[in-house]
């Protein structure tokens, strides 16, 4: 089986690449040419068939991807990619718009899109959203509100086309996107199973289950899981660590 990964080039891609690698041939896209090599090399340690590197920053649109992708068949496409995911709301860019959009949305939609087109059944399309496109994070709303966009656009396009297969995985907790850590493995892990077993959704991390089902519920009771979190979360960190986010470097407030 062949199986795209978009942002392949972060720490979190490469984990989850990896964990897909046995018996597979992985395809890995990212702005970072080292660091695809290091991704592309952990994938064959994992007991990938190949692992092929494809530098191209989807920024630059998806024609540029499928042209590297050159013809290669592909079955499954894992989109870790993100343009957002270490900014909170005050750090977004007015000017950058439309780079943030093709990376988001545009790019990976109209390439899900081209590469559906190719096959005879349907194409697989595991997405990495965040717990933050259900639930609400003060000066996190653009992050949250792409993420779920994003998922709304992919069950449109399978309801429409009848040509994917969409598995969405909620991330829910915090993951250093620099360093590789038990949970970009559990991450990783986690995918696999999503992609084995078929499910439509997933959350991944208990404290995104919590803040999921308690939003739920009811909004009181969301408000007081929150808070919980964050004192649960500045007791386990140093004062001088800068923290990370959900699938970020920044610390994300829920």
């Amino acid at each position: 089986m062949n199986i795209l990964v978009l942002g392949a080039s972060s720490v979190i891609g490469s984990e989850i690449a990896a964990a897909l690698s046995p018996g597979h041939t992985l395809l890995l896209a990212g702005r970072d040419p080292g660091r695809l090599c290091q991704a592309a090399g952990l994938c064959r340690c994992a007991g990938a068939h190949e692992a092929i590197e494809l530098p191209c920053d989807l920024e630059r649109g998806s024609a540029a991807l499928v042209e590297a992708l050159g013809g290669r068949a592909v079955d499954v496409v894992v989109n870790a990619a993100s343009a957002t995911s270490r900014l909170r709301d005050d750090d977004i860019d007015p000017a950058e718009w439309s780079a943030y959009l093709r990376v988001e949305l545009s790019a990976p939609l109209e390439l899900v899109a081209a590469l559906a087109a190719r096959r005879s059944t349907p194409l697989v399309v595991v997405y990495i959203s965040s717990i933050l496109a259900v639930t609400p994070s003060p000066n996190r709303q653009i992050y949250g509100g792409l993420k779920a966009l994003h998922e709304a656009a992919l069950r449109r396009m399978a309801r429409a086309t009848g040509r994917l297969d969409v598995r969405i995985v909620r991330v829910g907790t915090i993951i250093d996107a620099d360093r590789r850590t038990p949970r970009a493995s559990a991450l990783g892990r986690a995918v696999r199973t999503a992609l084995d077993r078929g499910r439509p959704v997933v959350t991944y991390g208990a404290s995104g289950r919590a803040l999921a089902a308690a939003h739920r519920i009811h909004p009181l009771l969301f408000a007081a899981v929150v808070r919980a979190v964050r004192i649960a979360r500045r007791l386990r960190r140093p004062r001088t660590d800068a923290g990370g986010s959900m699938c970020g470097r920044q610390q994300t407030k829920v």
